[in-house]
């Protein structure tokens, strides 16, 4: 079964994504309309993890949720930007560490079902504090360093709700435990 795109109607574009409907017909001709799709960059995040052993997270507001997530420092990776210097960027963007040892842990789709890009997992051994934070006109992030076992315990409990956190750390569990 396939389907093969006949229509692409560009509805709205901002910084961060561009909102499309497009038109489909599948292999019967029938056609399937108004499909919305969200397209934006690629993304990356990381588990730094600190000398201490400690995962160092980022509590930030979530417009979307108007609520505050507790996850893994990353972002948007910058037109035509290497997903290894775009997450080594937002970690020293975000918290002001940077990392010796880096790990490409995979890659997943952010959400297919309406969304076409993908978020890059790593993970960063030895992270130190080497500047202040760097943030965005919109953004607000607080640093809070934990024991690695407390992560993955309220990771287990269903605390972390952010999915690009829960995917980066379940990727991350075999090197850590």
């Amino acid at each position: 079964m396939g389907f093969k795109r006949v229509y692409t109607n560009k509805k709205y574009e901002s910084k961060i994504f561009e909102l499309e409907f497009r038109d489909y017909l599948d292999d019967n001709e029938k056609l399937h309309e108004g499909i919305a799709v969200i397209c934006s960059k690629d993304a990356a995040n990381v588990v730094p993890i600190t000398n201490d052993n400690n995962i160092l997270l980022v509590k930030q507001f979530r417009f979307g949720i108007e609520d505050y997530t507790l996850e893994v420092p990353g972002g948007l990776l910058e037109p035509s930007e290497d997903r290894v210097k775009a997450v080594q960027r937002e970690l020293l963007e975000e918290t002001g560490y940077t990392a010796t040892n880096w790990k490409h842990l995979g890659s997943v789709y952010s959400n297919p079902v309406f969304i076409d890009c993908k978020i890059h997992h790593f993970i960063a051994y030895e992270a130190t504090k080497t500047a202040q934070q760097d943030l965005d006109f919109d953004e607000e992030i607080g640093i809070i360093e934990m024991p690695i076992k407390t992560v993955y315990k309220r990771l287990d409990d269903g605390l972390f709700m952010h999915p690009h956190t829960v995917t980066a750390l379940v990727l991350a569990r075999q090197f850590l435990e």
